[in-house]
């Protein structure tokens, strides 16, 4: 009776020894945790962003990178990382922002708001001297996004100054460190730095008049054609370049994406959310387009944030969208974003059935026009966090730049998709609007066609829809 008895004590005895040993290790591997260990990023997504980023310059939109820093391995590496992290705090991208005179770093970051405490202890850390392994150390400054909903996680941008008369040049990179280490820990994330435009004006360079298009986190089912016709049409109302985040879809619509992509058309931004996408709103749109709006801000003098269902078109013959922006802006400096007023557009009940290019037959919208589904073009130089439908804080000069809202008169936003009455807007009366089939519609068909045999030749596309 004895013997079994032994034998389950040793058991449990050697259970324990496994136990304590897991234990052990867990604790010696957090305790020097020095770089991200919190993401997955996949191979293709390396790969391909390998390729964009050692692209020429005016092919690497979503990645402004120094000249000094562009043969450095360590960079490189850095920025094939979706996020760092450190503590609950995840770092999506760093800008080196001049616009008041004081050189700061910008960081478009998810952090958990309800866990603040331990991160109030991280500071910026900029290394010096000839080994560079020395540093200056500069507090980091919270602030926290207006459109983050109450949920777990949220958008934030992290701020600290750069001890510029203390470096030679603008570093690569910069160390985020817990100085409170008391725990016995010593945490610290490397982030790669990207330039903005205030870089540009620092070198006398004007602004190249680009006109950009920043489309928040993709998801779901997105038919190729779908996605296509969106491209084509938003090239065709003046829109030089788009960049997308892309969350979720198919492997088919993703290489058609990479194909576009190696073309200099759109810049692809993988979006990988460090937690579930229940923890913070809608994907975290809010940092994907603040994300967009710094990474957008070296090469664009205007940019606009729209859905893949939306389009800014002008209703005045003698304006393009981009003439009619420069017009008013002519009139007056202090303008730093322009606002458009949104309609929905459904399909006409008299169409005949043009499934192709179906957005020519939804040609029935609202009469009314809704100001709290606006969405924005700003100049990006003058904005330091844009929101959903408003801009929510202007920069440097807060105080004096203004959103201008364009008459209906002059533009919308088409939104096609099916009505629903907001606080502004009842889904009761509608008129017909056919703008883009007037104006639009052979540049629009011209841009698809051509762009759909291309693809046609590459991929396994069948079918109008």
């Amino acid at each position: 009776m004895r013997c079994p008895r032994l034998k389950t004590i040793a058991i449990l005895v050697f259970c324990a020894y496994l136990i304590s040993i897991m234990i052990a290790f867990y604790l010696l591997h957090n305790m020097h945790t020095t770089q991200d260990s919190n993401f997955n990023i996949r191979p293709d997504q390396v790969i391909r962003h390998m390729k964009s980023h050692r692209r020429p310059e005016q092919l690497r939109i979503g990645h402004p990178l120094f000249d000094n820093c562009m043969q450095n391995q360590d960079y490189e590496e850095l920025l094939l990382r979706p996020y760092h992290t450190i503590n609950s705090v995840y770092v999506y991208s760093a800008f080196f922002d001049n616009r008041t005179g004081i050189p700061h770093v910008r960081m478009i970051s998810m952090i958990n708001g309800r866990n603040m405490k331990q991160n109030l202890n991280l500071s910026c850390n900029f290394a010096y001297g000839s080994n560079k392994d020395q540093f200056f150390s500069e507090p980091l400054i919270f602030y926290e996004m207006c459109e983050n909903h109450h949920f777990t996680h949220g958008g934030w941008i992290l701020s600290c100054k750069i001890p510029m008369n203390e470096l030679e040049t603008i570093p690569c990179n910069f160390v985020i460190k817990n100085i409170d280490i008391s725990h016995g820990n010593h945490l610290y994330t490397i982030i790669p730095l990207l330039k903005t435009s205030s870089f540009r004006r620092e070198k006398g360079k004007e602004d190249n008049g680009k006109f950009g298009l920043c489309i928040p986190p993709l998801y779901g089912d997105i038919q190729p054609t779908q996605f296509l016709k969106f491209i084509s049409l938003t090239n065709a109302l003046g829109i030089d370049h788009l960049i997308f985040y892309v969350y979720n879809i198919s492997s088919n619509l993703n290489s058609i994406l990479e194909y576009l992509e190696d073309r200099s058309t759109i810049t692809i931004i993988p979006w990988i959310l460090p937690v579930e996408s229940n923890h913070v709103w809608y994907y975290g749109q809010s940092v994907a387009i603040n994300d967009c709006l710094y990474r957008g801000m070296f090469y664009f003098k205007y940019l606009a944030f729209s859905d893949l269902d939306e389009y800014i078109v002008s209703h005045n013959s003698g304006y393009s969208l981009r003439k009619l922006i420069e017009q008013k802006k002519s009139t007056d400096s202090r303008i730093a974003a322009f606002r458009f007023r949104t309609a929905f557009f459904i399909r006409n009940p008299e169409a005949k059935g043009n499934t192709t290019f179906d957005v020519l037959e939804h040609n029935y919208r609202t009469e009314g026009t809704s100001k709290i589904r606006s969405k924005l073009i700003v100049e990006p130089y003058k904005i330091f966090e844009v929101g959903i439908h408003h801009v929510s804080r202007a920069w440097p000069d807060s105080e004096n730049y203004t959103s201008y809202e364009i008459d209906h008169e002059d533009a919308i936003v088409h939104h096609y998709r099916t009505c629903t009455s907001t606080l502004d807007l009842a889904c009761t009366s509608f008129i017909t609007d056919s703008t883009i089939r007037d104006w639009h519609n052979f540049n629009f068909i011209t841009r698809y066609n051509s762009r759909m045999k291309e693809l046609k030749s590459v991929f396994n596309i069948t079918g109008d829809t």
